[in-house]
């Protein structure tokens, strides 16, 4: 299988992986995993130390797979994406929508050049006729005074792309494509039936929470607010007088919706491995009330994207927290609609791996912006190949 090399940097952590053959056949991802400074209200904590942490992660994945990379697939976390929809409309002579028309509208639909941001990606979401009848395909053929096509610009900020590219230049690597995470995660986790329909994913991440409106093959809408499963460790270790790393072992074993009886003890371990028993009621009342200070800023940025979502259109969990023991269900009660986790924990990866695994999907798209005929939609079983086939 040909090799397709993507890196992702998140909040708090740094993957390199690519897909390698092993003696029988089989295509088995290849990653290193790197833990960094992070990102924190929309930048880097520390530039110079992320810089040094993709040039290790890169570094490692070469060794592991003695596989050289001269180009790599990078993702672009939420908030250093922005996204711009914009509307072109064609008048018809002939009243029948033509190929030729169809390629005059995406012709108009060109990207605006900003200078803290370059354009990434271009995706042609629906077209519109005289009547207001929408159509995911070309309507080619179609009887109408004239055509409109909506279109979805991706765009990275420059802030990102230059620490990435001159960590990357330092090992000979070029960037061949930048992906939303979003985008990819949707591609590849939300069944194509349902996005024709619309939905929403909901990215819960170290310090910071995506939420995007999906529709057919694009995100064409997207926001981010700076919280997330840090603030939920850091809620439990000042109600319970402990430090961050038994916070975060605390928060893993937390069953959410349980109602636990007076005197019940939860476990988790300190940084040396000891384990130590926790109130229950405490800390089911850190971890829940943050959970729902973050589902209701997640609930209203859904209501300000009810245009172009069907009602109750359901959601798509990711993040580290995705699996967590009840979390979906509890989620589900508070945003009201349903909520499904984007991959099920039985492979390899943990859910810590969502992005990276969504991105090596895209990745077998050959670079899916860099080719005109990826632009066309196919369903997802023919776009993506299985990696573990």
């Amino acid at each position: 299988m040909k090799q397709c090399p993507i890196l992702e940097i998140g909040t708090s952590k740094i993957i390199c992986m690519l897909s390698t053959a092993n003696r029988n056949g089989r295509n088995i991802p290849v990653s290193s995993y790197s833990d960094h400074d992070g990102i924190q209200n929309g930048s880097f904590v520390d530039r110079g130390r992320t810089s040094a942490a993709i040039v290790s992660a890169v570094e490692e994945t070469e060794i592991s797979s003695s596989y050289q990379i001269s180009r790599i697939i990078c993702n672009v976390p939420g908030c250093f994406l922005k996204i711009e929809i914009r509307e072109s409309t064609l008048g018809l002579s002939e009243d029948t929508v033509s190929e030729a028309d169809i390629e005059r509208l995406k012709s108009m639909a060109a990207p605006v050049p900003y200078s803290d941001a370059v354009h990434i990606g271009t995706r042609y979401v629906y077209f519109i006729d005289s009547s207001g009848d929408i159509y995911i395909d070309p309507p080619v053929g179609a009887r109408t005074s004239s055509i409109s096509l909506c279109t979805a610009f991706y765009y990275a900020a420059t802030e990102y792309t230059s620490l990435v590219e001159s960590a990357l230049e330092k090992l000979n690597i070029i960037v061949a494509a930048y992906i939303p995470d979003s985008f990819a995660q949707a591609m590849s986790y939300i069944p194509s039936e349902q996005r024709d329909r619309s939905a929403v994913l909901l990215n819960i991440g170290y310090s910071q929470t995506s939420v995007s409106a999906v529709y057919a093959d694009a995100v064409i809408s997207e926001k981010t607010f700076y919280m997330g499963y840090s603030d939920i460790a850091g809620d439990i270790a000042i109600a319970l007088d402990t430090d961050m790393f038994t916070a975060y072992s605390i928060r893993k074993n937390h069953l959410f919706g349980s109602v636990p009886e007076p005197g019940a003890l939860i476990y988790g371990k300190d940084s040396t491995g000891k384990m130590a028993g926790f109130d229950a009621v405490k800390v089911k009342n850190a971890i829940e009330k943050r959970t729902r200070i973050i589902a209701n800023e997640a609930e209203r940025i859904i209501d300000g994207m009810s245009s172009l979502l069907q009602a109750k259109a359901p959601v798509y969990l990711t993040g580290s927290d995705s699996n967590a023991r009840g979390f979906s269900s509890f989620l589900s009660l508070l945003l009201g609609r349903p909520v499904i986790p984007v991959r099920q924990a039985k492979d390899m990866f943990s859910s810590d791996y969502n992005t990276s695994l969504a991105l090596l999907d895209n990745a077998v798209l050959s670079l899916y912006d860099l080719n005109e005929e990826l632009a066309e939609r196919k369903p997802l079983k023919e776009r993506i190949k299985d990696l573990f086939k």
